[in-house]
């Protein structure tokens, strides 16, 4: 089954689960163990169905994790691939157990058991579950089991492994999630996207710092001259700036700007942050570095914006963003698994255009259209943009 019939399917689901409801509810707290093995797709035998807790914290993105620990989550009998009816604020929905944010669709919500770090996290691809169902540090939590397995053919078919040793990878390049974007119209060596250039361990996603050396190499051989840093702080710079000297410079320079974006391009806030890095990008000269800290998300929905402003094909943008999954994940192209996770850019593009797939040809208008009555950007500064990165 896959996600985007979770809501046909919803108040049947909760209907015939409503008996497995009936079922102790089991009270956890988080405990320090940890389990950073690799999520493993089989069947467990079933302890309990339901499991109630409170939201232990929210971070910026949204997303909120339960009190309860991964530890304690699969203790309750939950497992990847289970269907689970989510209760939290005004949600009130069945979504799926799953590894990854990616593993479900855009705009879906699920339960993240993130083992590594003995976390469960309640999210939805690509929004802000916290801000869009009034739920806050505190706020009652239950999850209930529906369907044992329900979502597992769906989630079998978009695991997602990767890993952080550089000898994995074919280049540096490839490990870095490196490239010059060259979409639509933009020029050559105009716009460049890569992972974050100088994350450390103490970074929130500190497994991604081993591949910031090598971002930091491609993008000074490239000639990068202003840095778009979608996803820290103005504050977290000087933190940035003490791993890389390179990025010190840029610092020093003022030829860096820090947005601090979340994930939701949907939300006003994003927006607004955009807003401040196309006028950032106004006043200073390419070659520009978009990173974020994979250089897939936030980078890949800005990269996707400004294909479309100048006039990209849907395939050429969806296959420029897919190649951050080629990268890390050896995902195949063409393959069924790549359909699944390019769904995801479709939605995007549906967003930009009012709600309807742009066709080739409609791309430009769709970009100025959001540029312009959702970012709030002026006529002539859209022009401009256009200007920069035609080179």
């Amino acid at each position: 089954m896959k996600i985007t019939k979770l809501r046909k399917k919803q108040i049947a689901l909760i209907l015939t689960g409503l008996l497995a409801f009936i079922m102790l509810s089991f009270c956890a707290s988080t405990s320090g163990d940890t389990a950073p093995q690799q999520p493993a797709f089989t069947a467990a035998p079933v302890q309990l169905r339901a499991i109630s807790g409170t939201v232990a914290s929210v971070d910026r993105f949204g997303n909120f994790n339960f009190n309860v620990n991964a530890t304690g989550f699969q203790a309750a009998g939950f497992q990847f691939g289970d269907l689970v009816r989510l209760e939290a604020g005004t949600f009130d929905g069945v979504v799926p157990v799953v590894a990854n944010y990616s593993e479900v669709d855009h705009g879906e919500a699920l339960v993240r058991m993130h083992r590594d770090a003995n976390l469960i996290i309640i999210a939805i691809n690509m929004g802000n579950i916290s801000e869009l169902y009034s739920i806050e540090e505190g706020s009652f939590v239950r999850i209930s089991l529906v369907e044992r397995g329900g979502y597992l053919a769906e989630l079998e078919l978009r695991n997602l492994q990767r890993s952080y040793v550089r000898e994995d990878y074919s280049t540096d390049a490839v490990f870095a999630n490196f490239r010059n974007a060259r979409l639509g119209a933009m020029g050559p060596n105009v716009l460049y996207r890569s992972t974050h250039p100088a994350l450390d361990d103490n970074a929130a996603d500190a497994a991604m710092a081993s591949r910031s050396p090598y971002a930091a190499r491609l993008n000074e051989a490239a000639g990068i001259v202003t840095v778009i840093n979608l996803a820290d702080r103005p504050d977290e710079l000087p933190l940035r700036g003490a791993n890389s000297t390179w990025y010190q410079g840029f610092i020093n320079r003022g030829n860096i700007v820090a947005l601090g974006m979340g994930i939701d391009y949907r939300n006003p806030a994003f927006a607004g942050q955009l807003k401040t890095g196309i006028e950032f990008m106004l006043q200073h000269e390419a070659p520009f570095l978009i990173h974020c800290n994979e250089g897939k998300d936030r980078a890949g929905v800005v990269v996707a914006l400004f294909g479309a402003l100048m006039g990209a094909p849907p395939q050429q943008i969806i296959d420029d963003y897919m190649w951050s999954y080629i990268n890390f994940y050896n995902v195949v192209r063409r393959s069924e698994q790549y359909m699944l996770i390019a769904s995801i850019m479709e939605g995007i593009l549906t967003d930009f255009n009012g709600g309807v797939m742009p066709r080739a040809g409609e791309t430009t208008a769709a970009a100025e259209r959001y540029l312009r009555e959702v970012v709030g950007l002026t006529n002539a500064q859209i022009e401009a943009l256009k200007v920069k990165l035609r080179g």
